[in-house]
C-alpha cells in the first residue's frame, strides 16, 4: 500500500436522468470489482483494502416535495489477508468466490461468510471468473 489515504466512495446514479443519486464511501483501497447478487437485492465490492464489502439495495425517502430514490447501505464486511481482485456469486446466492492477490480463490458461504474452500493452482492472479449455472463447478479464467 502506497500509504495515502484515500476513500473510495459508491457513486450509484439513475441511468435514466444521469443524476448521481448518492455517494458512500466504499473502501479504503481501490474498488476492483463489483458483483450484483442474482437476486437483484444487493452486491458485493472487493478492494485493494483486502476487504469484501456487502451492500444491500434501500428505498431513500425524499425530503418535502422530492420522490423516494434507490439507495446503497453497507450490512456486513469480510476481511482477507490479500488485496481482493474480483468476486463473484454463485447463481443461488449462497457461495461468493474471492481471488486474491496471492493467486488463489478463496469460497466463502454468503449467509454465515464462513469459509468453504481454497483453489490453487494459477500462476498468475485471478482477475476475472464466473460460477456454473448447476453451482458445482466453478470457470475461472485469467484475463
Amino acid at each position: 500500500s502506497s500509504g495515502i489515504n484515500a476513500e473510495w466512495p459508491l457513486r450509484p446514479g439513475d441511468l435514466v436522468s444521469g443524476v448521481l443519486v448518492s455517494s458512500v464511501t466504499a473502501h479504503s483501497g481501490c474498488v476492483w470489482d463489483i458483483a450484483m447478487r442474482h437476486d437483484s437485492r444487493g452486491f458485493a465490492t472487493g478492494s485493494a483494502d483486502k476487504f469484501v464489502k456487502f451492500w444491500e439495495f434501500v428505498l431513500v425517502e425524499g425530503r418535502a416535495g422530492e420522490k423516494s430514490r434507490i439507495g446503497v447501505k453497507h450490512v456486513k464486511s469480510l476481511q482477507m489477508t490479500e488485496d481482493v481482485l474480483s468476486v463473484c456469486y454463485s447463481k443461488n446466492n449462497k457461495l461468493l468466490a474471492v481471488s486474491l492477490l496471492d493467486c488463489t480463490v478463496k469460497v466463502f458461504f454468503t449467509d454465515t461468510l464462513k469459509f468453504f474452500l481454497t483453489l490453487y493452482g494459477h500462476k498468475l492472479p485471478v482477475t476475472s471468473m464466473d460460477i456454473s449455472t448447476d453451482c458445482d463447478s466453478a470457470l475461472i479464467p485469467l484475463l
